[in-house]
């Protein structure tokens, strides 16, 4: 059976919804989601091994059924950390006669590194180093820059923008707008989920900061990691890895005074980011009413 040749791709911002769109996106009935989630394929090594390599990523793809494979790996919007991602693509499009979209979901930037910082804690990110997690989030924030690279490589009609805010306030609306930019059936009223209500939730942010101690605990049982991954298949590994990664963390997780942004890092990242994210505001006549003055 022939793979997928036509691509959605949620492209970031980390800690806006990015999970709960790719699931939303997912559960449609012409979407293909991968497995997993955040493949990191065109950030990582390897990305240029062929194209029956990155069509294994969604093993449930049927032409008959799907028009669109769908992925959402947030590095591919983390310049500088991850450079060269869009160029990539756009390499790998070509070669192999492929078609890209891209997807970019933003919020309140300075929620975003709130969360981000408190993700990143738990996480472990690098190696608990606070001042490279603030400036990798600062620059993650800095969504003019992010997305230049897409448009300048694609052209912006190639790039759909939205807001967290809005798919929270009204999700139906802001999913037709996006199955429009899809050229996909939008999902009736009745089809769409409950999950508006638990975007950015405490119970969502909680569930998150789970799964992120959950990872860091899991990665270190390498050799358990190395049985369970002969044992189990794939597929059933990849459904039942955020199950697993919350209940580690909430067993294991040590409560730790939650990492917060200080006043010098609020001049800082005003100083940073007053501008791009004006300027990005302006270019996509987003609404900045309910989001933290910068």
């Amino acid at each position: 059976m022939p793979g997928p040749t036509s691509f959605a791709v949620i492209v970031g911002a980390m800690k806006c919804g990015t999970t709960t769109l790719f699931n939303e996106l997912a559960a449609l009935p012409e979407v293909c989601g991968s497995v997993p989630k955040e493949p990191m394929y065109f950030s990582r090594p390897g990305w240029d091994d062929g194209l029956s390599r990155y069509q294994a990523l969604w093993p449930d793809y049927d032409p008959a059924i799907h028009r669109l494979a769908l992925e959402g790996s947030t590095e591919y919007a983390k310049y500088p950390d991850f450079p060269n991602v869009a160029e990539r693509i756009a390499a790998f499009e070509a070669e192999h006669g492929l078609s890209f979209r891209f997807i970019y979901i933003v919020r309140d930037p300075i929620e975003l590194i709130r969360s981000g910082l408190a993700h990143g804690q738990n996480a472990g990110w690098f190696d608990g180093d606070r001042e490279r997690l603030f400036r990798h989030l600062v620059q993650v924030a800095d969504f003019e820059q992010q997305t230049t690279f897409y448009r300048e490589t694609f052209g912006p009609d190639r790039l759909h923008i939205m807001q967290l805010e809005a798919l929270t306030a009204d999700k139906t609306a802001t999913l037709a707008r996006l199955c429009a930019f899809l050229e996909i059936d939008p999902p009736s009223p009745s089809e769409i989920g409950g999950t508006a209500s638990r975007l950015n939730s405490a119970e969502q942010r909680k569930a998150d900061l789970d799964a992120a101690a959950g990872a860091e605990h899991l990665d270190r049982l390498r050799a358990l990691k190395g049985i369970y991954g002969k044992v189990v298949p794939r597929e059933m590994r990849e459904q039942l890895r955020p199950t697993l990664q919350r209940m580690a963390g909430r067993v294991l997780r040590r409560p730790e005074p939650q990492w917060r942004i200080s006043d010098a890092e609020q001049v800082a990242l005003r100083n940073a980011l007053a501008e791009p994210v004006a300027q990005f505001a302006d270019r996509y006549h987003l609404d900045r009413s309910g989001w933290t003055p910068l």
